[in-house]
């Protein structure tokens, strides 16, 4: 019986310690801007590993008591029965209560998707003036002289890119535009993002739910950056976020250009002779929006 109990105890201690070190995870921060695929896939793998240890522990003391009443009584266990049976039911109401509150919490989220879907499909319908398949996925150009480009899954998947935005770019960097929104609906970034949204709607206290909410944004668009790197040569991707940093007054996009001219990222227009040192440090622009 103390064998069952010390178990549960473990595994909810273990679940605890583990999603408090989830944050931890960005601590090194010229690793994550270096990988920044892997530096997301261990946070969002330390979160769930919690959540499945936790759900283990409760399952596992539901389990006990449920066998223990089949047993015949045992006063002198009646401490260690009685601890299962409320750390049973009691773990049972966390995770009910959590799914209560995620539920809650994504509501608005939900909410402002349809919205913005509406927005999406109305602008894509009435102001588009020209359409091509760039990979399998449908971009739509859309009259509007505000320079921007954007990957939406609503009702599919495709790419907006309004006029301002092809005008201010050459075809290769248009061309890196493109490759950087496709990654974005390949990878389906849109679920790490409400990931991070959900967190945060439910613990907007906690200093870890934060911290993965402002670092998630820039993590997934490196992600991006090296998929147009390598797709379309680090030069091209480079100069097109310097060019999107001029036109859309975004000091972001210089600095994850400095990134990949410091970060070479291997591309298959890129020989060996090309590729610089990957030992430089990341700027500080960078590391400040990591912590």
């Amino acid at each position: 019986m103390i064998g069952a109990l010390g178990a549960v105890v473990g595994l909810a201690s273990l679940a605890v310690v583990v999603v408090l070190m989830a944050p931890f995870a960005l601590r090194n921060e010229r690793w994550a801007v270096r990988h920044p695929d892997r530096a997301i896939s261990c946070w969002i793998a330390l979160i769930l590993t919690g959540a499945m240890l936790f759900v283990a522990a409760a399952v596992g003391a539901l389990f006990a008591t449920v066998r223990n009443g089949t047993r015949p009584p045992d006063p002198s266990a009646w401490v260690e029965q009685t601890a299962l049976t409320l750390a049973a039911w009691g773990g049972l109401a966390v995770i009910g209560g959590l799914l209560a509150m995620i539920w809650t919490r994504s509501a608005p989220l939900a909410d402002a998707d349809r919205a913005t879907r509406r927005r999406l499909n109305l602008v894509a319908g009435t102001a588009s003036y020209d359409r091509e398949q760039a990979g399998g996925i449908e971009v739509v150009y859309v009259d509007s002289p505000v320079p921007l480009a954007l990957a939406e899954r609503f009702g599919g998947c495709r790419i907006l890119v309004t006029r301002g935005l092809r005008e201010a770019l050459s075809v290769a960097q248009l061309r890196t535009v493109l490759a950087h929104e496709r990654c974005h609906l390949l990878r389906r970034h849109h679920l790490v993002l409400r990931i991070a949204a959900v967190n945060l709607a439910c613990f907007p206290s906690l200093r870890g739910a934060r911290a993965f909410e402002r670092a998630v944004h820039l993590l997934i668009e490196m992600s991006a950056d090296d998929h147009a790197a390598r797709s379309c040569g680090v030069d091209a991707t480079a100069a097109a976020l310097d060019t999107l940093a001029e036109v859309q007054g975004v000091p972001s996009a210089a600095l994850r250009a400095l990134r990949l001219r410091r970060y070479q990222v291997r591309s298959s227009r890129v020989g060996t002779n090309g590729s610089q040192s990957n030992r430089m440090p990341a700027s500080s622009g960078v590391r400040s929006a990591l912590r």
